[in-house]
């Protein structure tokens, strides 16, 4: 597991990250494997001496240029400047200074600022993951209720009506929980696409049938009119986030270089 990954340049890394502007030189770099599909660098970059507060958004384009052209998603920087300048400049933390860069602590708005800045597979990913989550309380609370609403479908053989209605949103809130905190994201972006497909074709199907049926997406209820104009619109606007997501993680996933290893 602590062994470079096969394929991956440690050199060809190291000469990527040093034609970044802004970097100096890069050392002590490492790469292993964290499991199948995620992988794990580190390494010391040195950079020109300045104050902390600046590092934060060299620190993010690093970590998404690593991500882009080489795949790695769990990297660990550790910043360095050569000269010994000011106590509030990066060199106090490598030359044995007190940190101080003469700033106020950021408030709390400030923090939740940063966190609103994520990239937009961050909230596509996010938000999907909650559809799933919110889809599978009600059905889990009432299988009954669910089976009911799968017979109305009248797609599957009664034999599988049942066991569909026990499965199916335990694998929604599996899938729900896998998006929103991004532990096996290829799969689980696979199987939700599959999923939204299939929720998607059934009820055009219904629809090409004459058959205008609650869609049981969210809720088991029974009350009121079947919206099904609606239910097309949503299920076609999750569609789209499930292949927006799709095409980011899997489709553009960056190539990882095919020369030797080096360690």
């Amino acid at each position: 597991m602590n062994g470079t990954p096969n394929g991956l340049g440690i050199r060809r890394i190291k000469g990527f990250l040093e034609q970044i502007q802004d970097i100096i030189g890069v050392h002590h770099l490492h790469a292993w494997n964290v499991c199948s599909s995620s992988v794990a660098f580190s390494c010391h970059v040195v950079v020109p001496d300045q104050r902390l507060s600046k590092i934060d958004s060299l620190s993010e384009r690093i970590r998404r240029q690593l991500f882009q052209h080489f795949g790695i998603d769990h990297p660990i920087l550790q910043f360095e400047a050569t000269p010994c300048g000011e106590p509030s400049m990066l060199s106090a933390l490598s030359c044995g200074a007190p940190e101080d860069d003469g700033e106020r602590p950021k408030t709390i708005w400030e923090r939740r600022g940063s966190f609103f800045k994520k990239p937009l597979l961050f909230w596509v990913r996010l938000i999907l993951g909650a559809v799933f989550i919110l889809a599978s309380v009600d059905k889990i609370l009432r299988p009954a209720a669910f089976a009911q609403m799968i017979y109305n479908y009248q797609i599957l053989p009664d034999t599988f009506i049942n066991i569909s209605a026990i499965v199916l949103p335990w694998v929604e809130l599996l899938l729900g929980c896998s998006l929103l905190f991004g532990f096996w994201l290829p799969g689980a972006i696979t199987l939700a696409n599959l999923l939204l497909a299939t929720f998607f074709v059934s009820l055009l199907f219904n629809v090409a049938r004459g058959l205008n049926v609650h869609c049981g997406c969210f809720s088991t209820s029974t009350q009121g009119a079947p919206a099904t104009a609606w239910y097309l619109v949503r299920d076609t606007g999750f569609l789209l986030m499930g292949g927006y997501l799709f095409f980011k993680v899997l489709i553009n996933r960056p190539q990882i270089p095919t020369e030797g290893t080096e360690s």
